[in-house]
């Protein structure tokens, strides 16, 4: 089943990618903006890979599974592989005290299980924010059979059980957050993938309300233009309180029903604003933010070495970071990551038999 694009939420990725931009400059520091990004991030993939998979996979094969897995590597991995590969020069060895402890810190890296480790050094070691990376691996690992689970247990649901059992989730996750903070608590409330499962979660509960309740009757552009401005303000609101709102909660918890509530409004396309998100240049932003994501910090790193960048320095520092995180991020995007990405993908699409070419002839059979 072929579902249409969503090219408001794309724009939303540069958007969040800024945020986390902003923290790692100091600006807004008060705001704590890197922990907005982090979590929407994680809810927009669970509503990005629901949305899009929710009815492919209703009785899915360990062909179908291989191919998702496949999908995804060729997603991610290509860009985080480039990244780590940049971040070695810029790690220097006495940082973890002997070489046998780099390498073991640099294989975890490399195997995506940093954010296992409950250490904060080894969590942001060498491309600090690949750590991120390292949870949605996860997600992706346990998502097919979520679906799976959804489409023989679930399917039966009315939307608004759906929403009972986000706002159940997202209780509990306030209630085992709210009582304190403390540096394990960091780790625990902030990297470990089991927490930020529920951000995963939550996205995915929006998508499937979003599925059962998606509202395509013609109308006017208004109501929906007003529902999509009140869903910004919902956000920009719940990250102005942050500064008054417990530390726990603001990792990710305190935002995550203004993320499900905006991405349902969004993933509709009706109104005014949905159509500023879906401008081409914004949306080519967005497509060129994971590379932005996985290298603003390593820019950074090395225009230090050149004493060209300071934290805290003069303005014009931080804009030829954003200048050549942007620049560079192109780049990588159309002469990197899609072009390995697409033949990655189509060696697998290729072999006897398999998913892709199984969903291609279904595709054709159906025209």
């Amino acid at each position: 089943m072929t579902r249409q694009s969503l090219a408001p939420l794309t724009s939303f990725r540069f958007l969040a990618v800024m945020f986390v931009f902003l923290w790692h400059i100091g600006f807004l520091r008060e705001y704590q903006t890197g922990y907005v990004g982090v979590s929407f991030f994680y809810t927009l993939s669970g509503f990005i890979l629901t949305y899009n998979y929710v009815h492919r996979f209703r009785h899915p094969s360990s062909e179908a599974r291989r191919q998702f897995y496949w999908a995804r590597f060729a997603r991610i991995y290509p860009v985080y592989a480039l990244a780590f590969l940049w971040s070695i020069p810029l790690t220097p060895i006495h940082a973890y005290g002997n070489l046998a402890t780099w390498i073991g810190v640099g294989l975890a890296n490399l195997a995506l299980i940093q954010s296992y480790i409950p250490y904060l050094a080894i969590a942001f070691s060498f491309d600090g924010v690949a750590w991120s990376l390292s949870d949605e691996a996860t997600f992706y690992a346990i998502f097919p059979w979520l679906m799976q689970w959804w489409n023989t247990l679930g399917r039966h649901w009315h939307a608004r059980h759906v929403v009972l059992g986000m706002a159940i989730l997202w209780g509990s996750l306030v209630a085992l957050l709210i009582p304190y903070h403390s540096s394990w608590q960091s780790w625990i409330a902030y990297i470990f993938p089991g927490t930020r499962l529920v951000d995963f979660f939550i996205g995915m509960g929006a998508a499937l309300v979003f599925d059962r309740i998606a509202w395509n009757r013609p109308g006017t552009h208004l109501p929906w233009t007003t529902l999509e401005v009140a869903g910004l303000l919902l956000v920009v609101g719940t990250i102005a309180i942050g500064p008054y709102t417990e530390q726990s909660l603001r990792f990710s918890a305190l935002y995550l029903p203004g993320w499900a509530i905006l991405l349902w409004i969004f993933a509709h396309q009706k109104g005014v604003m949905s159509r500023v998100f879906s401008h081409a240049a914004l949306v080519r932003l967005g497509n060129w933010s994971f590379a932005f994501y996985m290298i603003h910090r390593l820019v950074m790193r090395t225009l230090q070495k050149f004493n060209l960048y300071h934290y805290h320095g003069p303005l014009w520092q931080d804009g030829l970071v954003l200048m050549t995180a942007v620049a560079l991020s192109a780049l990588i995007y159309y002469h990197y990551e899609e072009p390995v990405r697409r033949k990655l993908r189509h060696k697998f699409s290729v072999y006897p038999g398999s998913y892709a070419q199984t969903i291609a002839q279904h595709a054709t059979s159906a025209r």
